[in-house]
């Protein structure tokens, strides 16, 4: 069923600044965040680790429907930049729609013309156990 709505979805049209590209063209849905997951649960970002200092973004281009599966299957490696998906991890992200896109910060629905993402290292403290998968280097447990 989510296909079946993703294909009816709007595109919006612009261009994405990272620090090592310029990209241009248009997309459904982009998820910028330092965690795994959406509010709910949703596992959307498997390589991000809240202490590497780099956001995960996942870019979700126009799918056909001839071209589930594909996506799909794309969805399930996550290439760097593939035909339907896109994924990076990059310390900043700008984007530049061509009109103001909606946005949701956190639970929190605005729209933007124009946005920057930037991971901020050592921000704020956390307290995580010491397995926690999150994590790029585990802590070193207190002697």
């Amino acid at each position: 069923m989510g296909a079946v709505l993703a294909i009816n979805l709007y595109h919006y049209q612009g261009r994405l600044t990272l620090p090592d590209r310029e990209i241009i063209g248009s997309g459904l849905v982009a998820i910028v965040g330092n965690g795994r997951q959406t509010g709910g649960g949703i596992q959307v970002a498997p390589r991000a680790r809240i202490d590497d200092g780099l956001l995960d973004v996942l870019v979700i281009r126009q799918i056909s429907p001839r071209a589930l599966l594909a996506a799909a299957r794309e969805l399930q490696q996550l290439p760097a930049d593939g035909e339907y998906i896109s994924y990076w991890q990059t310390p900043w992200l700008e984007v530049h729609p061509e009109e103001a896109i909606p946005v949701n910060l956190d639970g929190e629905p605005l729209r933007f013309s124009t946005v920057r993402y930037e991971a901020v290292p050592k921000a704020i403290s956390l307290i995580v156990p010491n397995n926690c998968p999150l994590l790029s280097q585990r802590p070193k447990p207190k002697a």
